[in-house]
């Protein structure tokens, strides 16, 4: 669930969980609603928190449907969410001959969810559709007769709003979260009736295909990925590419970082429109030796509402100003840091009032994290697009006017434990919390650079925080310009 796409669509709104008691939705419900609680204390939601509720159908096929929809309604009570029961008539519905009465349940169940959705206003619903029902789908599919769209299973995503984000879990997944859990379902026995074709293709075929290959479940699965591009009218797209150096040009950063950034600009490409394969070869040429997963987990950013998708620990991208995308991934102990190549500079140069203030405005001007005012740019993959994508930043400079010390000379340095700057307007800072404040992320503080005086006092962090002696004036005249900036 942490991995959704759509998570924000229900912010301020409903999150309608088709829950009919069995394993899967009881999973489905549990986590969805453990994530919903997480998103909310870390204050994910703009508007407010979604209101969950348990939706059940009463499909009137067997008698033990009313112990079903009673047994949804005390999960809902236990978790503290709310429940919907609802009822149909699917037997008098079917037309003999014509509709089986698993074709006629799934059409009457889409279409009241669907109902109940437009009556609850802003919303979102999930199914618990997983890996092993996709399989099971093609394979039907393939039994049945099908061409390349029959191989693209289940959709992740309807049009209605509607969402299957437990696709790429396999059953074993949910079971054995079913069980660390300690939750409680109900077994539906039609489900076992081998007289209906997907249940003997389910406990029939299916575990005969297993002790061929274990993996067949996840191997129809990619099948299903393949299809899908294959039927996508975008062709291969030219990528303009930043390279993974350059992005760190973007920023004032003396040291080597252990970490890969790289940022692609897709050339007048919709996002929706690129494959699986179009990602593949962008991720390749950021310097990234992307696995399915990692592949299928981009494309799903890209193409859904999300603002991040985190991929392990410490891995992890994101749309970038719906151009392209972002990639970051903490390096290796064993690989080599991405080098800044960054030339530091401090010239000594006599001025006057005017050309010190002609400086100041030029140095100004250059962009500044820290002046930046829109209230969009919350976190660090916010601004730092907003700096690859401003004028000339291609090759990002940083000047500062300061005026020449008693004694000593300033000198550019790291961080250290206990630094402190003095702002313009008197007080002092820890510089620790001005990256905190600048949502600087923790694997840029120890690189970024920082000028100190003789008193090995901070004067300046680039593009961050100005110090008070900044502002002052030079009693000689003579000032010292610094300046930090890629080399050429």
């Amino acid at each position: 669930m942490q991995r959704f796409p759509g998570w924000s669509a229900c912010d301020g709104g409903s999150l309608v969980i088709g829950c009919s008691g069995g394993i899967d939705s009881i999973v489905l419900a549990h986590a969805a609603i453990r994530e919903v609680a997480e998103l909310s204390a870390s204050g994910f939601w703009k508007e407010d928190n979604p209101v969950i509720i348990l939706w059940h159908l009463r499909h009137g096929i067997r008698e033990e449907d009313a112990e079903d929809a009673e047994f949804v309604a005390e999960q809902a009570t236990r978790w503290g969410v709310s429940a919907v029961i609802e009822s149909a008539d699917v037997p008098s519905s079917r037309v003999p001959g014509s509709d089986s009465i698993e074709s006629v349940a799934r059409r009457i169940r889409y279409a009241r969810l669907e109902r109940f959705m437009q009556s609850a206003g802003k919303c979102i619903a999930i199914t618990a559709h997983h890996a092993d029902d996709n399989a099971e789908t093609i394979l039907f599919n393939l039994v049945r007769g099908t061409g390349p769209a029959g191989l693209r299973g289940i959709s992740p995503q309807l049009s209605n709003g509607i969402h299957r984000p437990l696709l790429t879990v396999n059953s074993g997944d949910i079971m054995a979260y079913a069980s660390e859990q300690e939750l409680s379902w109900r077994d539906d026995p039609s489900n076992t009736d081998r007289s209906f074709s997907r249940n003997f293709l389910r406990h029939e075929v299916m575990p005969l295909l297993a002790s061929i290959n274990p993996a067949y479940v996840e191997h129809i699965n990619r099948l299903a990925t393949y299809a899908t591009d294959l039927l996508a009218t975008a062709a291969m797209m030219e990528f303009q590419v930043v390279e993974t150096a350059d992005i760190f040009h973007a920023l004032p950063l003396l040291q080597r970082t252990a970490a890969r950034l790289g940022l692609v600009k897709f050339s007048d490409t919709e996002p929706e429109s690129l494959t699986t394969t179009c990602i593949a070869s962008a991720l390749r040429r950021i310097g990234s030796n992307p696995d399915y997963q990692l592949i299928s987990e981009v494309h799903g950013s890209l193409c859904g509402t999300c603002e991040s998708v985190h991929h392990g620990n410490w891995h992890f991208h994101f749309p970038c100003n719906t151009s392209g995308l972002m990639y970051f991934e903490c390096l290796d102990p064993g690989e080599d840091p991405v080098p800044t190549d960054m030339l530091v500079e401090l010239k000594q140069v006599s001025l006057n009032a005017a050309a010190r203030q002609e400086l100041v405005s030029q140095a100004r001007s250059q962009l500044h994290i820290g002046q930046q005012q829109d209230p969009a740019l919350k976190d660090w993959w916010e601004w730092l697009p907003s700096l690859l994508h401003a004028e000339n930043s291609g090759k990002s400079e940083w000047h500062a006017v300061l005026p020449c010390p008693d004694a000593g000379m300033y000198r550019f340095r790291t961080r250290r434990p206990g630094d402190r700057i003095t702002l313009p307007n008197g007080s002092t800072r820890k510089v620790g919390d001005v990256f905190t404040d600048l949502k600087v992320p923790e694997f840029l503080r120890d690189c970024w650079a920082l000028l100190v005086d003789s008193a090995d006092e901070i004067v300046w962090i680039p593009a961050l925080a100005d110090s008070r002696r900044m502002h002052e004036l030079s009693e000689s005249g003579e000032y010292l310009l610094a300046s930090i900036r890629p080399v050429e």
